[in-house]
């Protein structure tokens, strides 16, 4: 039950600091829970979530604990029950707060009052599909509905959060592309010039010798007294040898 909850809080609380999705055709329009709100498609938790840095699950539970109580101790009680499933949902509701904490101060209590409000929802009608007499039935009800209209404003609100910031987006972009398209000339005679000066071999390359280098920065292989050219390369203190291996006799140098 409790890491139900858990996850509940975990997958509404990224549904709710996300930009919400469109709503797919056909959508069941009733309560599903611990499924997400109507019109917003859940946002399935990987099977694996990074482990935080102790710094990141202390400021993690100090949120928790200073705003969501319940999901606080949710967690701690799990931590102590489940570490593996305390490490999952840890890493799953920190990229939640990764969105949360860049919300407007105004629109993050939105996002807690929506949050409280679907939870509340959720146990409000467990308790009425456990209720046996009609008195208990309508009252739940009641208070179910009230609970439910308090989300849907609150999921409302961000929304037309979020729709506002894309269309800021929006602007932003569409001025972009006009003085883009001003720019036309600008633009193709820079790419133009870009793409001729790539084609230039680098100064550097072209005085630099066609042998590498060789070790130690001795120079260009071959130039090197150590290096001499041919097929004794390498061994320039060396004699020649014979085909046998022995070094050969030394000849005289011819008279000019």
């Amino acid at each position: 039950m409790r890491k139900r909850l858990l996850i509940l809080a975990t997958i509404g609380w990224v549904a709710l600091t996300a930009t919400p999705a469109v709503h797919r055709a056909g959508a069941a329009e009733g309560i599903e829970p611990p499924g997400p709100a109507p019109g917003v498609e859940p946002v399935p938790p990987p099977p694996r979530q990074p482990n935080l840095a102790p710094e990141q699950e202390a400021e993690l539970l100090a949120m928790l604990k200073d705003k969501r109580p319940d999901d606080y101790n949710r967690l701690v009680r799990l931590r102590d029950e489940n570490p593996r499933d305390y490490r999952w949902a840890l890493g799953a509701m920190w990229r939640a707060y990764q969105q949360y904490r860049n919300l407007p101060a105004d629109m993050q209590k939105v996002a807690d009052q929506a949050q409280q409000a679907r939870i509340k929802a959720w146990r409000l009608s467990r308790e009425m599909r456990a209720a046996k007499d009609d008195e208990s039935k309508t009252r739940l009800r009641a208070e179910l509905t009230e609970t439910l209209q308090i989300e849907f404003d609150a999921e409302q609100k961000m929304r037309e959060y979020h729709l506002a910031q894309l269309e800021e987006q929006i602007k932003r972009l569409a001025a972009e592309v006009k003085e883009r398209a001003q720019q036309r000339d600008h633009v193709i005679e820079e790419n133009l010039t870009r793409l001729l000066e790539a084609q230039k071999p680098d100064r550097a390359m072209q005085d630099r010798p066609l042998r590498p280098e060789g070790p130690r920065g001795e120079g260009p292989r071959g130039d090197s007294p150590l290096r001499p050219e041919g097929p004794f390369r390498g061994r320039a203190t060396s004699r020649p040898r014979d085909g046998a291996g022995h070094p050969a006799a030394a000849t005289s140098r011819p008279a000019e």
